[in-house]
């Protein structure tokens, strides 16, 4: 916008250029800053619109960085179904992920919310699934990247908790593989073939 208002200063007298510096809560930002780098461009810059410049200067760069912060915390508007279906099935296994420590709680001796180390566990689990599933919904390619690796960490220790889970109640045991494989899929999602190019176009931008 400053490279506009600049084109424009350039036929305007020093009188004009002096009004917009001198009224400059009547004009937009990036106009008196171009009214300001036109006077000094023909040497007429004064202590005072040195200062002016200075100060609308950090005015547009803070609210760049509160435009940037912005829009890091919304969903890109191009971003692909797969990845967004993919933080879905993040959201539904966490859904599960609460409900199963209940049936548990309900249903057999285990007491995961007496005892603190199984409610600190049930809540890392769940509040680490969440914060990723939510990044994922932005489009971060390092929550992507975290995780797939925490489920693939995850595969394994469940290949050698599954038959125990299903002895304690076989109800457990089917909504535990039931999140395990919405697991999956969200990974199987975040790397087809248009997620995988949506990531690399955005890490060239």
């Amino acid at each position: 916008m400053i490279i506009k208002f600049s084109e424009k200063f350039k036929e305007k007298n020093d009188s004009d250029l002096f009004q917009i510096v001198e009224n400059p809560s009547s004009y937009q930002k990036e106009a008196v800053l171009a009214a300001i780098l036109e006077l000094e461009s023909r040497e007429l810059g004064t202590e005072k619109t040195i200062d002016l410049k200075n100060k609308i200067q950090n005015q547009i760069d803070l609210n760049k960085q509160q435009a940037n912060k912005s829009n890091e915390s919304k969903t890109p508007s191009d971003l692909p179904k797969s990845i967004s279906n993919s933080a879905k099935l993040i959201y539904a296994s966490i859904a599960l992920g609460i409900v199963n420590p209940i049936i548990v709680q309900l249903t057999t001796d285990v007491d995961n919310f007496g005892n603190p180390l199984n409610l600190a566990i049930i809540l890392i689990s769940t509040g680490t699934l969440a914060f990723l599933g939510y990044n994922i919904n932005l489009g971060k390619n390092w929550a992507r990247i975290v995780f797939t690796v925490l489920c693939g960490l995850g595969f394994l220790m469940f290949a050698l908790v599954i038959p125990e889970t299903f002895r304690l109640n076989p109800i457990v045991g089917i909504v535990s593989a039931i999140q395990a494989i919405l697991q999956l899929f969200a990974i199987i999602l975040l790397f087809k073939t248009d997620s995988r190019t949506w990531y690399r176009n955005k890490k060239t931008e």
